[in-house]
């Protein structure tokens, strides 16, 4: 399972520059699954609140493994990296379900890009870790 979230305007097309990204839709995707879990919406632009956007935008996806997006800065790529977050560049307007898709078929293939292995990988480990902690503490099934 991968959390994946999509800059976008429209919630259809990525077609936002990462560090002014209104708009973020964030997807659980598996092999055979896409779901839609939230929209996260940033309205400081409008508001004259130019504080540290990116650390705004970056903290409300670091549970995400990656982000799609326009652009990205390179202050943004190294901040996003920092926190494991996968920056990834989509040329064209890409539709954020043929993305979806690209993923899928990946995620159920045999080759899999060096990211998407190093998420995986942190995401069993943070499972295995949680359960340890679990069983510490006295947890009972």
């Amino acid at each position: 399972m991968l959390r994946i979230a999509f800059a976008s305007s429209d919630m259809n097309h990525v077609n936002q520059h990462f560090g002014a990204a209104r708009c973020f839709a964030i997807y659980r995707v598996t092999a055979g699954s896409a779901e839609l879990l939230q929209a996260v919406q940033f309205d400081d632009i409008a508001n004259g609140d130019h504080g540290d956007k990116l650390a705004d935008r970056i903290d409300a996806l670091k549970e995400c493994d990656a982000v799609y997006c326009e652009a990205v800065g390179g202050s943004a790529i190294s901040r996003l990296l920092t926190a494991g977050v996968q920056p990834l560049k989509s040329g064209g307007f890409p539709s954020i379900q043929t993305l979806v898709e690209t993923l899928q078929h990946e995620l159920s293939g045999s080759v899999v890009t060096p990211w998407i292995v190093k998420a995986l990988s942190r995401r069993r480990q943070a499972g295995t870790d949680r359960f340890q902690l679990m069983e510490q503490e006295g947890w009972l099934e």
